[in-house]
């Protein structure tokens, strides 16, 4: 399954060639929320590199009873973590989180503005955001520029 979802590929996206050079890539909108993508909103904190993504393990507060990583290493301070996911291709990875209980991107956005949801595990770090309805917006412009278009999918060939 690794090995086919590293054949899914989204490049050539608003956000590519900005950073390319081409300043007309990005709206008005999304090169103001980039600016809270990084400072702000803390996002750059787990969501760097290539793929926009730590690869790590966090606890954000899912709605679930799924407890994440714990499956795997059954160290307590585990429960609860699923692994920091790229932002590329948000546009056609919907509904979001590790269970799909965020449908849109604005939800996300706000869950993490008001610091993630209740949870004995979240991590310490995630804190309400402080950001207005408009930053909401101007930072869900921004993630929608890193989806390009999008990637083009075959059913692999199983042996």
């Amino acid at each position: 399954m690794a090995a086919f979802e590293r054949t899914i590929i989204v490049n050539n996206s608003d956000f590519d060639r900005y950073i390319a050079g081409d300043d007309n890539a990005l709206t008005p909108q999304a090169k103001k929320s980039m600016d809270l993508f990084i400072n702000k909103a803390g996002c750059y904190s787990c969501h760097h590199g290539p793929n926009l993504t730590d690869n790590n393990y966090y606890n954000v507060g899912p709605k679930s009873e799924d407890l994440g990583r714990y499956n795997v290493t059954h160290n307590e301070a585990d429960c609860g973590k699923f692994r920091t996911p790229g932002l590329r291709g948000l546009n056609f990875t919907g509904p979001y989180l590790h269970n799909g209980f965020e449908v849109t991107l604005e939800d996300v956005v706000h869950l993490y503005n008001v610091g993630g949801n209740a949870h004995p595990n979240k991590d310490p770090r995630l804190k309400p955001l402080g950001l207005t309805e408009d930053e909401e917006l101007a930072l869900v412009a921004f993630l929608r520029s890193m989806s390009g278009t999008p990637p083009k999918i075959s059913q692999p060939m199983i042996p």
